[in-house]
């Protein structure tokens, strides 16, 4: 009998608890450009996400 093959019990990247969702988002060239100079440093991603918590939260207490 063949052993070989298959997965093993445990083997792979285990899965993330709170995987983010991809999306595509359009934004006009000026806002872009206004974020990317703001924020140099950080990823567009991690700008539009606080900005959309902190909205978020505004709202939410209005």
């Amino acid at each position: 009998m063949n052993n070989h093959g298959g997965a093993r019990e445990g083997a792979g990247r285990k899965p993330k608890e709170n995987k983010k969702i991809i999306k595509a988002v359009r934004l006009s060239p000026e806002i872009l450009e206004s974020i990317q100079k703001l924020y140099p440093n950080r990823t567009l991603s991690s700008v539009i996400e606080e900005a959309l918590e902190k909205l978020i939260k505004k709202e939410k207490e209005s």
